[in-house]
């Protein structure tokens, strides 16, 4: 007879071997998820495991839904775990009908964190301060648009430093385009012609670029090792701000440093997609001394193992909302 637990161990992916580590050879492998179980019962199976029959054939029984996970993908996601210091119970995947999101890797219970973030690792406007742009923050006037041209820079400076950057992992997974509608081209937006989002994306836009030329000419004069002469280009402007209107979020809670509400991006949180019945929802939970933490996603329900997982954007609305308000009402929004 087969050892399940043997049978399991070998058919898991790097990447879930790592969310289960450490795994040393005499360790007893439980569920992992079900296509893992699936696999070892159907080794078992064929080495005549009678148990294997009955247990194959009750899984077959139980609703799942098939994630398929790219070898590039599933490196990256573990090595964006393992630079940001993520914890997490799920792994980035795509499945048959659904785009790419978290699938859980194992059985979740109500109240399990299924997905935290060192505050460390979020990328937003008081992360200026603690990296060589620190010099042009006292410049930024404060405003409406603060929090987003300060996040724009950081996302432009750490783009443009290639593999050196702390979040080079996850600039890799971004989408290759960005579903915001500052982003798309003239021909998209006449589709919107005669709505209001028309001339608001327009609006936007303009202030977004009217900003960038004031302040490029100041910020290349200012620090021109980062920006060089000619500094960041109107499209890396563009692009830069169609991360933040697709990717932040406004903080649920004070955390260290950070006031409720703060505009901040969390990698690998912002991959979650939205659900008007989301099974997680998000906290902050701040350290004892109060100046650091972690960003939590923290199941509701029970979730089986190899579910996608989402939350929904409207509890901690940001820019995403309102993108995606301007689109239409759609139950699910890739991230």
């Amino acid at each position: 007879m087969m050892n399940l637990s043997k049978l399991r161990r070998e058919g898991m992916s790097e990447a879930e071997q790592f969310l289960h580590a450490p795994l040393d050879p005499a360790s007893e492998v439980s569920f992992v998820n079900v296509q893992n179980e699936w696999c070892a019962l159907k080794s078992a199976l064929h080495s005549g495991n009678e148990d294997a029959a009955q247990r194959l054939e009750a899984l077959c029984q139980v609703p799942k839904e098939a994630c398929i996970c790219s070898a590039e993908e599933d490196g990256l996601w573990c090595s964006l775990v393992k630079e940001l210091r993520i914890s997490s119970k799920g792994m980035l995947a795509t499945s048959k009908d659904r785009p790419r999101g978290i699938f859980t890797t194992c059985r979740i219970e109500a109240g399990d964190v299924v997905i935290e973030l060192p505050s460390s690792s979020l990328l937003c406007a008081k992360a200026c301060s603690e990296c060589p742009l620190a010099p042009i923050v006292p410049i930024i006037e404060e405003g409406e648009w603060t929090e987003h041209v300060l996040t724009i820079i950081l996302l432009l400076y750490e783009r443009n430093r290639g593999s050196a950057s702390k979040w080079a992992t996850w600039l890799r997974l971004l989408p290759a385009e960005m579903a915001a509608v500052s982003a798309w081209s003239e021909a998209e937006l006449e589709a919107l012609r005669g709505c209001d989002c028309y001339w608001q994306a327009h609006a936007a836009r303009a202030e977004l670029l009217e900003i960038r030329n004031e302040l490029m000419p100041v910020l290349i004069k200012m620090v021109p090792a980062i920006f060089g002469e000619d500094g960041f280009s109107e499209a890396d402007w563009i692009w830069a701000k169609g991360v933040v209107e697709t990717r932040a979020l406004s903080l649920p809670g004070n955390l260290g440093l950070l006031e409720a509400g703060a505009l901040v991006i969390a990698p690998g949180i912002d991959m979650l997609n939205h659900s008007e019945a989301p099974q997680l929802v998000l906290s902050c939970k701040a350290d004892e001394k109060g100046r650091d933490g972690v960003l939590r996603a923290v199941a509701l329900v029970p979730i089986p193992s190899g579910t996608e997982v989402t939350i929904s954007y409207g509890n901690f609305s940001a820019e995403v909302c309102c993108d995606a308000a301007s689109i239409g009402n759609e139950s699910h929004i890739q991230m």
